[in-house]
């Protein structure tokens, strides 16, 4: 009996990697920091803003309208690509490392696990944390991937605290905006 089990969450644990697709995201975060008065002063991020850095940022710069802001469950990242044909463009976040808790069934996880940011060295600079629900169709393929998760950060270099919320969609779709 307990080879089956084994065998069972192998077989689960292979697909739920086996099938991992791009999901679309949105996210909301303030960035503090001081202002030129000494006082605590933030902005608020949102997903259309980052799109349009990353746009600016390409050489030459793209039209932001082209892209979408995405989570990448292979790569498990927060991308910008191109919605024509998925290819990524910039990457937002990275995540590694951390604890998942997960459901028999692989429908049901909470997560916590560490944010990176490409553009700011290869040390962790914070972490996210929130509940992921999965959807399967009858082959076991998936479907839908929701993650509601709230995050938090600094960037010594920049004396700046990152608070803020994800949450991941419908599973994107190249070529249909």
């Amino acid at each position: 009996m307990k080879t089956i089990l084994i065998t069972l969450a192998t077989l689960a644990s292979l697909s739920l990697t086996a099938h991992a697709e791009k999901f679309n995201a949105r996210f909301k975060f303030k960035e503090y920091t001081t202002n030129a008065l000494g006082r605590i002063a933030f902005e608020t991020d949102t997903t259309a803003t980052e799109v349009d850095e990353c746009a600016t940022d390409q050489l030459p710069p793209l039209d932001s309208k082209s892209l979408a802001l995405v989570f990448d469950t292979v790569a498990d990242e927060l991308q910008v690509v191109n919605k024509a044909d998925g290819v990524t463009v910039c990457t937002v976040f990275a995540f590694s490392g951390g604890t998942t808790v997960t459901s028999a069934d692989g429908k049901k996880q909470v997560r916590q696990t560490f944010l990176f940011m490409p553009d700011h060295g290869t040390n962790a600079l914070g972490s996210i944390s929130g509940h992921i629900q999965r959807t399967f169709d009858t082959q076991g393929n998936l479907e839908k991937f929701v993650w509601t998760a709230q995050f938090q950060a600094s960037i010594p270099e920049d004396i700046e605290v990152i608070e803020g919320q994800l949450i991941t969609g419908r599973k994107f779709v190249p070529g249909n905006p």
